[in-house]
């Protein structure tokens, strides 16, 4: 016992120095961190603030806070972190994700009872927007301008494409569309649209009293009078050759005995008498044939005269003259002429005689024949080569027939009504059915459309990030959460990042305590 006393006391004066070091080491700097955070409120005593309250993060949480948004706004969350952070393929698989997840929710939901007044009012509000923007598109420049163009771009395709392409029949699709227009420009509806617009057309004509010199032109007289001087002697010398036949011969004999008796009868008694009494009348009946052939060779004499001949064609030509001079309603008046019934008349006979199956099969016939490679050309060249019409004029004239017609309000109302009508069948769809159902997608439609939409947002966010942090406002964000915080928060927030580091502190205090106790007592040995 004696013994381990003794050596307890030789043993003391060497451990005790290290332990006590250790100990205060240990202790103050474990006081010195809790002074960190406690007191958490100031203390007073007798009216006097006790110094080192309360702590030092309590007391400047305001400034440990700023610190803390500043940098993580200047070194965490800065524009190049995030950055970053964007390009990586996690980040883009995510958002492509979270848009699948998104569009299949929307795609798949069924407005459920609960849910459909509120679906209603959505539907409602997205069907006013839409259509308020669909009337001005509608009624906006853009829209004509635009259909125009796509019109102009429609004809301009048409215009190479082959005419067998639009008629599958091929070769002989040329001839029965050829037959079936001539079938019913002569007995069809083409036929009563055509007299129907020459009708209208010569009432206007009527009405206005137009010049006949707009239908006779001075050319028109001039192939007038050629023709006249072309056509004279043959005219004539069938005029004579016909009259000399026997038949007509004796019908003129018969219309000059009559016409001997209408004469006798206008003379008086006296003047008869003597007739009657040299029996000239017999003579002059009996003759007759031989006055006739007399009336004919002095007219063919006379007709035959280039004089006489000249002054016939002047004189058809002075009648053609005079009708230019007058209006089409005046020399109608005049005339005693149904203008309209007789044009009708001319066309329903030009119809009739087109109507026969022997001249259908000629005019038919000579059509396949002038047409045989009709159904190789493109409409372009069937344009130019029959109607003499660029394929360019036929574009133009379509942009501008879509928008004259698109200008008028009636269209654009008619359109916008017809518009409104589809949009408002679409919406009370969507109020009952799910929107894939509504619009139809298909699953590869659905991907493409997950991946446009994905790359829209990834589009957007790159190009607006910069907007995007300095919106967010890092600083002040952290600023205001951590001022926020009660301050035990503050302390657990801390402590959750800190307090291993700050055990192994503690140990470094003690361990530093020891190692100064230890060297007191080497230094007391050497001394």
């Amino acid at each position: 016992m004696q013994n381990g006393a003794a050596a307890l006391a030789r043993f003391l004066p060497y451990a005790l120095p290290p332990l006590i070091g250790a100990a205060i080491g240990y202790v103050t700097n474990y006081i010195a961190i809790r002074m960190l955070f406690r007191p958490l409120v100031e203390k007073r005593l007798l009216g006097v603030r006790v110094p080192f309250t309360p702590g030092i993060i309590p007391r400047r949480r305001a400034e440990l806070a700023e610190s803390i948004g500043r940098m993580v706004s200047t070194q965490l969350l800065t524009e190049d972190a995030v950055r970053t952070h964007t390009k990586t393929p996690r980040f883009r698989s995510a958002i492509h994700e979270s848009i699948e997840r998104l569009t299949s929710d929307l795609l798949t939901a069924v407005p459920s009872e609960h849910s459909r007044d509120a679906v209603h009012r959505v539907v409602r509000g997205a069907e006013q927007v839409i259509n308020s923007v669909v009337e001005k598109l509608l009624h906006s420049d853009l829209f004509i301008n635009g259909v125009g163009d796509i019109a102009h771009r429609s004809v301009l395709g048409l215009t190479d494409v082959p005419l067998d392409r639009l008629l599958p029949q091929g070769g002989a699709s040329a001839a029965v569309l050829i037959s079936r227009l001539y079938d019913s420009l002569t007995e069809g509806r083409l036929r009563d649209n055509l007299l129907t617009v020459v009708d209208q057309w010569v009432s206007r004509q009527l009405q206005a009293n137009t010049p006949m010199s707009d239908f006779i032109s001075d050319e028109t007289v001039s192939r007038i009078r050629e023709v006249m001087t072309g056509i004279y002697d043959p005219s004539f010398e069938h005029l004579i050759v016909w009259l000399r036949k026997p038949d007509v011969r004796h019908e003129l004999a018969r219309h000059g005995r009559v016409i001997l008796r209408d004469i006798l009868d206008k003379l008086s008694v006296v003047q008869r008498f003597l007739v009657s009494a040299a029996q000239y009348d017999r003579q002059l009946e009996e003759r007759m044939p031989q006055i006739i052939d007399d009336l004919i060779r002095t007219l063919e004499t006379a007709g035959s005269d280039p004089a006489n001949r000249n002054r016939i064609i002047a004189a058809v030509i002075d009648a053609v003259e005079k009708i230019r001079s007058q209006g089409i309603a005046d020399a109608a008046w005049r005339g005693d002429m149904d203008v309209q019934l007789r044009t009708r008349q001319l066309i329903e006979e030009v119809f009739t005689v087109m109507a026969r199956s022997s001249v259908r099969e000629r005019v038919l016939a000579a059509f396949d024949a002038a047409t045989g490679g009709l159904s190789q050309m493109t409409l372009g060249e069937l344009a130019e080569d029959y109607l003499s019409v660029s394929r360019m004029a036929l574009a133009d004239a379509a942009r501008r027939t879509v928008r004259r017609h698109l200008s008028a309000p009636s269209s654009i109302e008619t359109v916008w009504h017809a518009v409104r009508r589809i949009m408002s069948r679409f919406f009370r769809r969507l109020e009952s059915e799910p929107v894939g159902d509504v619009i139809e997608l298909t699953a590869e439609r659905r991907q493409q459309l997950d991946l446009l939409l994905a790359d829209g947002v990834y589009r957007i966010v790159d190009r607006r990030l910069p907007q995007i942090v300095q919106t967010l406002d890092v600083r002040s964000l952290v600023v205001d959460k951590v001022n926020s915080l009660d301050v035990s928060q503050v302390e657990q927030l801390l402590l959750m990042v800190i307090a291993r580091h700050l055990k192994y502190i503690n140990l470094f205090g003690a361990l530093l305590g020891a190692l100064i106790g230890g060297s007191q007592i080497f230094v007391a040995r050497l001394f």
